[in-house]
């Protein structure tokens, strides 16, 4: 008897990561509202047994993000600031962004359209921001700890929102930019915001700051 329960709770979970990895491909494949009969003729399950597997489709769409949040870890990685000089960190960190916006795909598109009346979604969205705020902090440590706290933690919020998915669905959909434009126009922009005070140049320490010279022209 035990053996048969065993059997049934493996076949449900197989049939239950059929189902996940069938929305998957189909949003990879630019169905961004796939029918719970397509859904299951492509994970080769009855259209009947699917609420068994599924308790409703918020359920089956929040195991469909947290699936493909699982997927992004390798893109996750810090640079150690000890070792790494800035402009190589922020090379690092643009390249493994871009790779990640687009493993994440429409996923990502269908999650941030659902945040708003899906919990189970709103929370993956929630942990995966904070966790990609935490990788800005951790990869550009030095540059934070040079400001006072305030400034730090609203230079953290604008690199944040610069490599966000928002930023990226903007340049690649709606400005129709190349990756190659993405990655310069990101790079730019954290030379910018991490470069620290004003004539400091980014990825140099304060002794080779370089002083403003006093203007001789006269208005």
């Amino acid at each position: 008897m035990e053996a048969r329960i065993d059997g049934r709770s493996a076949r449900r979970e197989r049939n239950r990561t059929a189902v996940v990895d069938a929305v998957i491909a189909l949003l990879g494949e630019g169905v961004l509202a796939p029918t719970p009969e397509l859904v299951c003729r492509r994970a080769g399950v009855s259209e009947r047994s699917l609420f068994r597997y599924f308790d409703s489709l918020d359920e089956l769409r929040g195991a469909v993000v947290e699936r493909a949040f699982r997927r992004i870890e390798p893109f996750l990685a810090v640079a150690d600031p000890a070792r790494v000089d800035l402009a190589e960190r922020i090379t690092r960190l643009v390249r493994d962004r871009i790779a990640m916006y687009d493993a994440l795909g429409d996923v990502a598109r269908v999650a941030r359209a659902r945040e708003f009346d899906t919990p189970e979604i709103a929370c993956h969205l929630k942990e995966l921001r904070k966790r990609l705020r935490a990788q800005v902090a951790d990869q550009f440590a030095p540059e934070f700890a040079a400001l006072e706290r305030a400034a730090a933690r609203r230079r953290t919020t604008l690199v944040a929102a610069l490599l966000s998915f928002s930023s990226f669905d903007f340049h690649t959909r709606v400005q129709a930019s190349s990756r190659a434009e993405v990655r310069r126009s990101w790079i730019e922009g954290l030379e910018v915001l991490l470069a620290g005070p004003p004539g400091r140049a980014p990825g140099r320490s304060g002794a080779g700051r370089a002083r403003p010279q006093a203007s001789t022209t006269r208005r």
